[in-house]
């Protein structure tokens, strides 16, 4: 077997070519086999969606993190913050994504399960399971949506977290809504959590903002909470109307795998937080 040339004879071009063939050919690789053809200080890290390499100058456990979301073979994914297929606009995201699901290679066979506000009307849209969303579930007769914050900050977000301590400190599960379980059911039988795309990661006002920048956090935040592993799908993040509010989506994404950002701009913005992920 031929010796392997040095990482620094290799240039840059020639390691993404040789990435992107040994990823086609191959599909992902392990971390020690990355090691061995790259050498150690350089790291080809990859969005399964698109099936793009992006080589990064960091350690060699990140690229491992992506390869590692979920098994090979058939998948279960939830899609979170799933808006409503009555606007056309989320729901050519939603069908766009599905579309990508089913591309790829990796993904094929895969179940996926949608979490939506208006889980009810997309059943009849979508051709995979749907079930309601935290959203969808802190939503009253009134359809006030101060009724919906009060209701979520009060209930469903205190509950669920209450439920979460006792099944992982005591092994106890608390009794659930038949709704309500539908939904926690979805997160704890996925093997990856895929917040869908979107601008929801925005605020307008400084008090109402923080309770809305939650209701959305919270979608993908809790599968993250149950040991989860998240992706962010074609983002737009900002602007925030204070600096807490900006701090809480930074905390927020430290625990997320991989970010894909839509434009330039949040991009900038996600990339001066340091938060030592991949960015697309």
């Amino acid at each position: 077997m031929p010796a392997r040339p040095s990482s620094q004879a290799l240039s840059e071009r020639r390691l993404h070519r040789l990435a992107t063939q040994t990823y086609t050919k191959c599909g992902p690789v392990s971390e020690s086999a990355w090691s061995r053809l790259l050498g150690e200080s350089i790291t080809p890290v990859l969005n399964p969606v698109q099936r793009t390499v992006t080589l990064k100058c960091e350690s060699s456990r990140v690229l491992h993190s992506v390869f590692s979301w979920c098994p090979m073979s058939n998948p279960r994914i939830l899609i979170t913050n799933a808006y409503s297929a009555r606007n056309k606009g989320d729901a050519g995201i939603i069908l766009g994504m599905l579309s990508d699901l089913g591309r790829n290679v990796h993904f094929r066979g895969a179940s996926i399960t949608i979490a939506s506000s208006d889980w009810e009307y997309d059943q009849s849209v979508y051709e995979v399971t749907v079930v309601p969303s935290f959203q969808s579930l802190a939503e009253t007769r009134s359809k006030s949506p101060h009724l919906r914050q009060l209701r979520f900050l009060c209930l469903l977000l205190p509950y669920s977290l209450l439920w979460l301590f006792c099944r992982r400190t005591f092994r106890l599960n608390l009794p659930l809504s038949a709704r309500v379980n539908r939904l926690i059911q979805a997160y704890l039988q996925s093997d990856l959590i895929i917040a869908a795309g979107g601008g929801y990661l925005y605020t307008r006002t400084s008090f109402r903002g923080y309770v809305v920048l939650l209701m959305n956090l919270y979608g993908f935040l809790f599968g993250r909470l149950l040991g989860k592993p998240v992706y962010l799908y074609s983002q737009s993040i900002g602007p925030f109307q204070s600096r807490l509010q900006e701090w809480m989506v930074k905390q927020a994404l430290k625990s997320v795998r991989l970010i894909e950002l839509r434009e330039d701009e949040s991009f900038r913005l996600v990339e001066s937080w340091n938060l030592r992920i991949p960015l697309f």
